[in-house]
């Protein structure tokens, strides 16, 4: 015949022996906030966060490439105790609907004999620390300027906390006009208790 015989080969199939190997360990990797860019963007009506994961198997030898599902576990501290966030098929994770980014993340592997493999080292993402004081208000009550108010992102911010000067003194009187110096101690939304509190000091003009 004129037409060659044709050979059709199969896909390749790779399977383990049972054996008592346990899956290879995952390199996990997050994406971490710009905080440069974060604080010039439009972002102060934002209330919900997110944090995307992905990891990669590392190549090592004694273990188990078989990986048919992941296990991800989240805390919203370094120290604290991880639970599991969501099982997947895939290699990537976006955590939503967050109150921050603070938040840390271990992943684990699991083989097609069920069988689980070792968390991997943890890895967070954290919040962009912000606060700012103007340096002159107007306490003529036109509605305008008339409070000494800070913009900024801590722990506890309700009104019976946050910083608001009306240039009135302790004994209900007005301050007169002029330079007035302050110490504010604040307390931020971060991961590492050492980040949290901040001391900041300078001066403010009452002009009125």
């Amino acid at each position: 015949p004129t037409i060659p015989l044709l050979e059709n080969f199969s896909q390749v199939v790779t399977t383990y022996p049972e054996n008592d190997l346990l899956p290879c360990d995952q390199q996990l990797e997050i994406n971490i906030t710009n905080c440069d860019e974060y604080l010039t963007s439009a972002n102060c009506n934002q209330t919900e966060y997110s944090n995307t994961l992905h990891w990669e198997l590392q190549d090592l030898p004694d273990c188990r490439r078989d990986i048919v599902t992941y296990k991800v576990y989240g805390s919203a501290s370094e120290d604290g105790e991880f639970t599991l966030l969501t099982q997947t098929t895939l290699n990537t994770f976006t955590h939503t609907g967050l109150s921050s980014y603070a938040y840390c993340y271990k992943v684990q592997a699991i083989d097609a004999l069920g069988r689980e493999g070792s968390l991997s080292e943890s890895v967070c993402n954290d919040n962009c620390p912000y606060f700012l004081l103007p340096n002159v208000f107007t306490p003529n009550s036109d509605g305008h300027n008339d409070t000494f108010n800070a913009d900024f992102d801590v722990e506890t911010n309700t009104p019976e906390t946050r910083l608001s000067w009306d240039g009135i003194d302790q004994h209900g009187q007005e301050v007169s006009s002029g330079v007035y110096y302050y110490r504010a101690e604040v307390t931020f939304n971060r991961l590492r208790p050492g980040d949290r509190l901040k001391e900041y000091t300078g001066w403010v003009q009452v002009a009125r």
